[in-house]
């Protein structure tokens, strides 16, 4: 993997996973735990500290830009600062979702919470 890596789903691209948009709109405090516990390498697991943080919504933002930095990390995207912050504070239903796929397509299992019965969404 090259240090140039992209997101292999640009933002619009998340709409073509709908059960996947219902769990983060609709389960987002799951769909946050499942998602740090995937970056972790635990597949298919909820981390329920971070679950049970996220029920204060007003917390999701700050949750969703330290998913995004992980996984840009993590799979060493070329994703500036500045997208990070701005899509993780204004947008972060849609960030959520384009990092949940994220690991789903690179074989991180994040599984699903209530609408996604399975890992795999393609």
């Amino acid at each position: 993997m090259s240090a140039a890596d992209e997101f292999l789903t640009p933002f619009p691209g998340i709409w073509n996973d709908f059960s996947g948009c219902l769990d983060c709109f609709f389960c987002s405090c799951c769909f946050a735990g499942r998602q740090i516990n995937a970056i972790a390498d635990e597949p298919d697991s909820v981390y329920w500290p971070t679950c049970c943080l996220a029920a204060f919504l007003v917390t999701m933002p700050c949750i969703s830009l330290y998913i995004r930095r992980k996984v840009v990390a993590k799979y060493q995207l070329n994703e500036g600062s500045c997208v990070t912050n701005c899509g993780s504070f204004c947008l972060f239903p849609i960030s959520m979702c384009q990092t949940m796929r994220e690991l789903d397509l690179r074989d991180a299992n994040p599984g699903g919470t209530c609408c996604v019965s399975t890992a795999s969404i393609c």
